[in-house]
Formats: C-alpha cells, structure tokens, sequence
C-alpha cells in the first residue's frame, strides 16, 4: 500500500522516491492540524467572566486621568492631596472661582476636584446651581450636601411673566399715543421702527430671527445654531443656556419669544452603531465617553436600554438622563 502510494506520487507529479516520501509526510501533518482545529472548534466554550476586563478598564481609566492632570498638579503634591484629604468642612463658596484646595476641604474626591478645577481651566462656567452636576462622577449625595452652600452672586432671575394679550393691546395703545403726541406719526414722517415680537420655534429658527432678540448678535446666534446642530435639536428649551458665552439676559430674552412644539422629535443618536468619533461630535459625549461606550460595546454587546449605560462605572445618572432623549436603540 505504502510503496503503491509513493509510486502514483512520484507518477503524478514528477518527484523522485524522496520527494515523495517527504510530501506524504507534510500531507499527514497538514491532515491532522486541520482535524486538531475543528475538533478544538466543536469543543463547549468557557463562561465569559467580564471581571478581568473591567478591573483593566479600570486601571486604564486611572492612568489616563492621572496623564491628564499631571501637568497642572505635580506628582509630590498631587500624592500627599490623596493620602492626607482632609475632614469635610462645609463653608458658602462659588464654583466658579473656589481654589482647588478648598474644594478638598468641602469634601470633593481629588480626582473630581481635579475634573471641575479643568473643567473651568477650559471655559467652564456655572451659572446656577444645578450646571455642577455637568461634572460627571459627582455623587447626587455630596450635591445635595453642597447645594444650600453653593452662592452664585450672577444667577439669573427667574423670567418674568408673559404680559397676556389685553396687556399687549393696552401697551400698544399707549405707545402708539405717545408716538402721536410726540410728532414721530406726522404726516411724511417714519415712525421709527420695532423689532419683531413674533415668537419662533426653537428648532427651526435661522439666523435672522435669532438677531431680532435682544442681546443676541452675529457671534452668539451663530453659537446657537452651532449648538443646536451639533445636539440634533433641543428638547427642552433651557437648553439654550448651555450655549457657551450666552449672557443670562440674552437666554431669558430668548426664551420670551422662542418655544417648542409638543411634538417636537430631536435627531437621534444611534448609540449601538455609530463609532466613538461620531459618538464624540455629540455635545454631552466627550472623547473619553465615548471610547468607553464603544469599548463595553464591543465586549458586552448592544446596548437595548438608556440604563445599560450605567454598567459602565464612569458613567453616571445625570450623564444618562441628558443623552437620554436622543438615543436609538
């Protein structure tokens, strides 16, 4: 059998008895690591266990913050902040100005003093008490500690009440009397002109109508559109003053003549398909969000839920609930 087989071998391809032998031998080792693999293929596998992946997430996530803020806080300091943290002592402070060291002594974890004292270093504001939870990672238990300490001296007043429809009339009235009384209605004269009180949907606003409001000018406008673009619409109308820049005025003026229709429809995020440089276009995700979105994706699977975004630890209620509204699954 043997010499039969080297003998077609050497026949059909020309080799000599050597060749031959040395061919068979390659062909048998070809057969049996083919045969190892799809027997190791038919073999049940073993349990996933996500444990080792996230402790190396996390080991990850705690050398990327510590790259990040090394620069601003040296190594020596920033190791005796972390050993030594002091008792918590709570005291009125402003977030926008209160040094780092004293947003440790009101009991912020170094690492989430160190996010917030970034996050203003960038052009962060805070204008009313709730913007602290912008800071992702701040426990809903330290805010509400901290909230009736937290003073904002340029916190906006409420708006004021819209003037119902007699009330217009009647301030018309008046104007239009005061006009006629002061010549500026004579007969070959221009009465001055009023800028447009029509109100407008916020989502479909251009750029002239946001001029008409008061405060509002070519830069501004053009950072709401800019914004409103990049959310893919607003879904609340307090959103505007998350623009950056916007004066409190120039938002409360705006909300006075803008609204939104009640079946207003954002445009949706499509969170188990987009990659992590569109996930990171969208204004509430940054670069480092959605890395980490796109890397549990890829281990665990799609997401079906807003709330299967919390099984990522760095990622918390408040950051859940504002992307919430704008997610597809």
């Amino acid at each position: 059998m043997w010499q039969r087989w080297l003998r077609y071998i050497r026949n059909f391809f020309g080799f000599t008895r050597g060749e031959a032998r040395g061919f068979t031998v390659l062909a048998i080792i070809l057969l049996l690591v083919y045969a190892g693999w799809f027997v190791y293929r038919m073999l049940p596998a073993a349990p996933y266990s996500p444990v080792a992946d996230q402790q190396q997430l996390d080991s990850l996530l705690t050398a990327l913050e510590a790259t990040d803020t090394l620069a601003v806080y040296p190594r020596p300091s920033f190791a005796a902040r972390e050993e030594e943290q002091p008792a918590p002592e709570l005291f009125p402070f402003n977030p926008n100005t209160l040094p780092y060291d004293s947003l440790l002594r009101l009991g912020f974890p170094p690492a989430l003093a160190r996010r917030l004292d970034n996050y203003r270093s960038k052009g962060g504001r805070f204008r009313k008490k709730e913007d602290l939870l912008k800071i992702y990672g701040l426990p809903s238990e330290l805010y509400q500690t901290l909230e009736p300490w937290i003073l904002l001296p340029d916190q906006p007043a409420p708006p004021a009440t819209r003037p119902t429809v007699a009330e217009r009339n009647t301030a018309d009235s008046r104007d239009a009397e005061r006009d006629r009384q002061t010549g500026a209605a004579e007969p070959g004269k221009e009465a001055p002109a009023k800028a447009s009180t029509a109100r407008f949907d916020l989502n479909r606003a251009d750029s002239m109508q946001l001029l008409s409001v008061r405060g509002i000018g070519p830069v501004l406008s053009g950072r709401i559109l800019k914004f409103r673009n990049a959310l893919g619409g607003f879904v609340q109308a307090e959103q505007v003053r998350e623009v950056w820049g916007l004066p409190p005025e120039a938002a409360d003026a705006l909300l006075e003549r803008a609204y939104l229709p009640a079946d207003a429809a954002p445009r949706y995020l499509d969170i188990n398909t987009a990659d992590a440089s569109r996930l990171a276009q969208h204004p509430y995700i940054n670069h480092k969000q959605a890395a980490w979105i796109v890397a549990y994706r890829s281990q665990h699977g799609p997401f079906r839920q807003a709330e299967d975004l919390l099984n990522i630890h760095t990622l918390d209620e408040s950051f859940v609930n504002k992307l919430r509204p704008y997610l597809r699954f």
